[in-house]
């Protein structure tokens, strides 16, 4: 972190994990002197374009180029500090200070002393922000003169060089602020800065602490802000969305100088916006000797293949993300090599004969025939990027570009590599059970209350997401075989992501589940999960993560119970049985219920439906 302050801008240090989810645009993070606020990618510099991923952006409806988020050739990302106001720490002063770091060449924070009384500074835990996804400092000055009463008082000057502003809070729920000039004085309840509430606070301010907009009136009206701390959850929620690459895309090889036309942009416009064939070729002639000292032959080469990796996203449409991962991981691919972006290993048949040797009343033959398929994906490349973010004060809130205008022609995203387990559950068995009237019956409940709670899906891996009970079984099976693998293959659980592959559609059924895991680094992961997946380790797990659906350290309550967690969306699923870190799953830890797993006297188990042979 730098410490120049003239413009109380830092560039800052993020894990570049970090910097797509908790920390991203828009997001108040803590540093290692003070808080501060991540700005829009307008101030970012782009690292390096992602290359073949047209068939994910068309699956994703993205029509922008791909960059790494880098700065000043390092993970440096600008950032302001945020909130600007600082408070005296001694509870006998309590006066609060506009950026007392203004006109300093460094900051360090332990240094700045108030100037009452010379006691410690700490930023101020309340800010403002709307469901437009705007976010400010707080007018402190307006509010403590809100209800002044004399001519003195309501013509008090805003002084924002001095500390005169006295502000105090009694518990979470109120505060009081005063001034020491005027005297004028007001105390508050936290609840009353509603966003929704019409005669409460107004965002007169920029739109960003960061940005030269300004809030705009809508009927000649500000819009209404809320009072709300900076740890509230609701202050920010990133959007991203992640894809695996996929054949024929990850089947195409790298090449030298593809890579360096692929990054070439004015390059590949004047060989595109060549008048003539000759012209043409004097182009491509001169970049060969001049700028990649290679044959004109292999630019050629390089764009053929370029355009055929544009052409790949020509027959797809957006929303086919699913149906086209899931018939990767089900065909099996030939003459594959171990630097291809999607590499797998069918196992199916040594399952299946492993199934043979297993007694037929044995829960282990039962969860063999219940997975139908089982393939060891040993490289993965999946693409994170970020498109916005939200500050769901509401179920309206609105979704914030990471450029705040459009202006960009690019995305900020991530390229992570890694392994996994895709299981295919028995479709017949899926078939019958999902039949069952009780199941149906169960099911419709937590169904009414997701669209009651009417939830932002937008951070969900699939958020055009139907509540079925196919969906609530593999997302349970999903959530308990991850649990198996931490206490048994030394993976932790925030470590592993689930991706639930779920259609009961008669043209497009999918019943699957992949537990991958992923890093920031072309190396990837050194192959333990993978070879998890051979038969005689993944038995022992799966058969695992069926058994332990039957008891919860907290049953009967968990098992009983009618609904619990957000909105009442998880049954009988709770910390001990169940839930996950929230890296970990897709769906936001809600629509759970382990009861769809092993039964109970009124609900039917998915093993009573697998016929013996």
């Amino acid at each position: 972190m730098t410490e120049k302050l003239k413009n109380k801008d830092y560039n800052v240090s993020i894990r570049l994990s970090h910097l797509l989810s908790h920390a991203s645009v828009g997001a108040v993070v803590r540093g290692p002197n003070c808080l501060f606020t991540i700005k829009d990618i307008r101030y970012w510099g782009k690292g390096d374009l992602i290359q073949y991923v047209s068939q994910v952006k068309a699956v994703l409806g993205i029509d922008k180029q791909l960059y790494t988020p880098t700065y000043d050739d390092t993970v440096k990302i600008p950032a302001t500090i945020f909130p600007r106001w600082m408070l005296c720490s001694n509870n006998h002063c309590r006066k609060l200070h506009y950026a007392p770091w203004r006109n300093k060449t460094e900051c360090r924070f332990n240094e700045i002393r108030c100037l009452s009384c010379g006691g410690a500074l700490q930023q101020v835990s309340l800010i403002q922000a709307t469901p437009d996804g705007y976010m400010n400092d707080v007018n402190w000055h307006e509010l403590a003169h809100w209800k002044a009463q004399s001519p003195e008082q309501k013509q008090c000057g805003l002084r924002l060089n001095q500390a005169y502003l006295t502000l105090k809070q009694s518990d979470k729920s109120r505060f009081e602020i005063g001034c020491s000039i005027c005297h004028a004085k007001a105390d508050y309840s936290i609840a009353q800065f509603k966003s929704n509430n019409k005669n409460g606070l107004e965002f007169r301010t920029k739109i960003q602490p960061w940005a030269n907009e300004n809030a705009p009136k809508n009927n000649n009206q500000f819009p209404q802000a809320e009072l709300i701390e900076i740890n509230d959850i609701r202050l920010h929620s990133p959007i991203s969305k992640r894809a695996l690459v996929i054949p024929p895309e990850s089947r195409i090889k790298r090449d030298p100088i593809l890579e360096l036309l692929s990054n070439n942009e004015a390059l590949l416009n004047k060989i595109t916006q060549a008048r003539t064939p000759k012209l043409r070729e004097q182009v491509i002639r001169l970049a060969a000797n001049k700028q990649f000292n290679c044959h004109p032959e292999q630019i050629e080469q390089a764009l053929k293949q370029l355009n055929q990796d544009n052409q790949l996203a020509d027959n797809i449409t957006e929303g086919q993300l699913f149906e086209k991962e899931y018939q990767a991981f089900l065909t099996p691919i030939t003459n594959l090599a171990e630097d291809e972006d999607f590499v797998t290993q069918h196992l199916t048949q040594q399952w299946q004969d492993n199934a043979k040797t297993l007694s037929p009343n044995s829960t282990a033959y039962k969860a063999s025939r219940l997975v139908s398929q089982v393939v060891a994906a040993q490289r993965l490349r999946e693409i994170w990027i970020l498109t916005g973010f939200q500050r769901p004060l509401n179920e309206e809130a609105a979704i914030i570009p990471v450029d705040l205008d459009h202006s960009c022609d690019w995305l900020p995203a991530l390229e992570l590599y890694g392994e996994g387990i895709f299981l295919q559950i028995n479709p017949e068995v899926l078939q019958r059970w999902e039949k069952n009237q009780a199941i149906i019956d169960r099911t419709l409940k937590c169904k009414q209350r997701f669209e009651k709670a009417e939830l932002n899906t937008n951070g969900f891996d699939n958020p055009a997401l139907i509540v079925t009970p196919r969906f609530m079984l593999l997302h349970a099976l999903a959530h308990k075989l991850i649990k198996s693998l931490e206490k048994k293959s030394g993976y932790s659980a925030a470590s592993l992501r689930e991706r639930i592959y779920c259609s009961t559609l008669p043209e497009n059924p999918m019943s699957g589940i992949l537990i991958y895991t992923t890093v920031v680094d072309i190396a990837g992961t050194l192959g333990g999960l993978a070879e998890l997946a051979q038969p005689k380790y993944l038995l022992g797990l799966l058969t695992d993560a069926l058994e332990s659906a039957d008891w919860c350290s907290l049953d009967p309550i968990c098992a009983e119970n009618e609904g619990q967690g957000p909105h009442r969306l998880n049954r009988a699923a709770c910390h001990s049985c169940e839930l996950l870190p929230e890296t970990s799953c897709g769906y936001g830890n809600i629509l759970l219920d382990r009861i769809f797993i092993c039964g109970n006297g009124q609900f039917p188990s998915i093993l009573s439906f697998i016929d013996k042979e």
